[in-house]
């Protein structure tokens, strides 16, 4: 962790940069009340105004910090719109999760840090409930294997066969994350994501 201050001439503005990790880049603060403080949140410290902040952000602030945990919308595309979209498909998400917490107040207030009260696990529970409502609609997430495959090789298993649609129901399109790194099947890449049932690496 780092801190650095910096006052202006006449001492009437005062600049805080912290980084609290390597790979982070550091955050910078103005401000015309703020001390050269600092103060021990959760066993680690730093400056007061930095802390201040945290407690009273809102609005964009905030918006923006929730949509950098889980969202996409920052993954590299050539294509401008996918990025767009995507991000406008996380903001609904999020303004769905505040909805959800002003009407659920009473169950948030009485645990607040539980899983089902978090944006992301709000995330998983519309992810779920989208899947299953897809299968549940469409009759299918069974595994065949049709007879035109034809027999085994001796001495081989016969592969498992998935339906092009179903790879996408019945909770069977997961990524797993691997120990080792695979070739990405669409780019030169190495990557440790790994598709089960459809049996890819992705980056």
């Amino acid at each position: 962790m780092e801190s650095r201050y910096h006052k202006s001439a006449e001492n009437k503005i005062l600049c805080v940069s912290f980084k609290d990790k390597k790979a982070k880049k550091p955050v910078s603060l103005a401000s015309t009340s703020a001390t050269v403080e600092s103060v021990e949140v959760r066993g680690r410290s730093k400056p007061a105004a930095i802390h201040i902040y945290n407690q009273l952000m809102n609005g964009c602030d905030r918006a923006d910090q929730n949509l950098g945990y889980y969202g996409v919308q920052d993954s590299k595309s050539h294509k401008w719109w996918k990025k767009l979209f995507f991000w406008a498909t996380e903001v609904v998400q999020l303004n769905a999760f505040i909805l959800y917490k002003i009407q659920n107040n009473a169950a948030v207030a009485e645990n607040p840090r539980s899983r089902a009260n978090t944006f992301k696990g709000f995330k998983e529970a519309v992810m779920k409930g989208l899947v299953e409502l897809y299968a549940a609609e469409t009759g299918v997430g069974n595994i065949h294997t049709p007879p035109e495959a034809g027999l085994a090789l001796p001495g081989r298993p016969r592969e498992e066969f998935v339906l092009e649609v179903e790879r996408y129901s019945h909770k069977r399109h997961i990524i797993k994350y691997t120990p080792y790194d695979h070739r990405c099947k669409y780019c030169p890449k190495r990557t440790g994501l790994f598709a089960k049932t459809a049996k890819i690496s992705l980056t």
